[in-house]
């Protein structure tokens, strides 16, 4: 038979929850007050951001507005359902930088600051400057940067030199490989002292390049071809011939050998 407490025992069980309780309800107050003021400290004016400030280098495709968008988006809602995300302190600019650039090709650097005394976050860019036009497969139209980066989508042609491949590339990836770059336009700056001005490349990737003229007149080359190799030809043919300006196109994949048609 279970033996029954004394009213001693009774009095020091309840004496106990009674602590237990107190102690719980003191930890409860002290957390409460300590989350209240910090949310009241975290969420002060003096602590948010007021005034977001951009500033575009070579602004060509960038809008300030998309920018400030893009931060405003960062900046808004809450932490855990209690603290606001405006805080100065709160806002990561590497992180930001590094969102940034993956969301606009376009920016070539990036550096944001925080003015903790004025409130204030001063965004820094410098946008890639556009010098070609991209078409992929789909005729859709991209600016392309010096370095073959491909960069916002637009909706004409609006360069001097037009970029072209049998595959896609995408927003952010390179057109040019390793030297291709180089190379090419080593050969377009002395395909213009023979007055063959290229308004077209491209680029098949079996290892080939054809490149056109402003007559249409069409280079068919291979992709480790050599620039004095291919100059040194077409000169020759001028030399023997006088109709060069009534060719349709000419291929030099072969050392010794042009092989050309007319229009």
């Amino acid at each position: 038979m279970k033996k029954r407490r004394t009213i001693k025992e009774q009095y020091k069980i309840k004496s106990k929850y009674k602590k237990i309780k107190s102690y719980i309800l003191l930890f409860l107050t002290i957390f409460i007050t300590i989350l209240l003021l910090t949310n009241l400290i975290w969420n002060s004016n003096y602590l948010k951001i007021k005034k977001i400030n951009i500033k575009i280098k070579n602004q060509n495709i960038l809008l300030n507005s998309e920018i400030q968008k893009k931060i405003n988006n960062s900046i808004s809602g809450k932490i855990y359902y209690f603290y606001n995300k405006d805080n100065i302190f709160y806002l990561n600019t590497q992180k930001e930088e590094n969102q940034l650039k993956n969301i606009f090709k376009e920016i070539k650097n990036i550096e944001i600051k925080k003015n903790i005394f004025n409130q204030n976050i001063n965004i820094l860019i410098e946008e890639e400057k556009p010098i070609f036009n991209y078409q992929n497969l789909k005729g859709k139209i991209f600016n392309v940067n010096l370095n073959g980066k491909i960069l916002n989508q637009i909706n004409k042609i609006n360069k001097n030199i037009l970029l072209t491949s049998d595959t896609n590339f995408l927003p952010g990836e390179l057109f040019f490989k390793n030297n291709e770059k180089e190379q090419i336009f080593n050969l377009i700056h002395n395909l213009n002292k023979e007055k063959i001005n290229i308004k077209q490349i491209k680029k098949i990737n079996s290892g080939f390049w054809i490149l056109t003229d402003n007559n249409n007149f069409k280079l068919l080359l291979k992709n480790d071809f050599k620039i004095e190799k291919i100059i040194s030809q077409i000169k020759i043919y001028k030399k023997e011939k006088d109709d060069f300006n009534k060719l349709s196109y000419m291929i030099l994949y072969f050392p010794d050998k042009i092989i050309y048609k007319k229009k």
